[in-house]
């Protein structure tokens, strides 16, 4: 594998290291070095539960699954990495939600404020809805 060609290469976690190109552009390899995605994205979050965070060339946020598939076609202004199957993301009304690992928006019984994270999804104050 020829790590050369990148300005940054990340340590694996979860079998994709993140890699940086001279243009400052982020993707991910495998251990084998290839690329997971064809795109390549403005920045990238090592995965974690089996999603990494990237930022679009639009400059918004997602998730991308393991096989370069982005997971939603929301976009978010902000994210946070998943944790016990969901994941904090902020949409463009400034709101801040939680998105399971389909995709979907989860309604959540107390809205979040800004600056408040809950530390456990385990609290049950999330619900369904569709």
């Amino acid at each position: 594998m020829e790590l050369g060609k990148y300005r940054f290469v990340d340590e694996f976690k979860e079998g994709f290291a993140r890699v940086q190109r001279s243009d400052g552009k982020w993707n991910f390899i495998d251990e084998k070095g290839k690329i997971l995605s064809s795109e390549w994205f403005d920045d990238a979050w090592s995965f974690n539960e089996n999603f990494a965070g990237v930022q679009l060339s639009d400059k918004s946020w997602n998730f991308i699954d393991k096989e370069g598939k982005i997971l939603s076609r929301d976009k978010f202004t902000g994210i946070r990495s998943f944790k016990e199957g969901f994941a904090e993301v902020e949409r463009s009304d400034g709101k801040w939600n939680f998105i399971n690992k389909q995709g979907k928006i989860v309604e959540v019984i107390c809205p979040l404020q800004q600056g408040l994270r809950l530390g456990s999804m385990s609290t049950k104050l999330i619900s369904f809805s569709g």
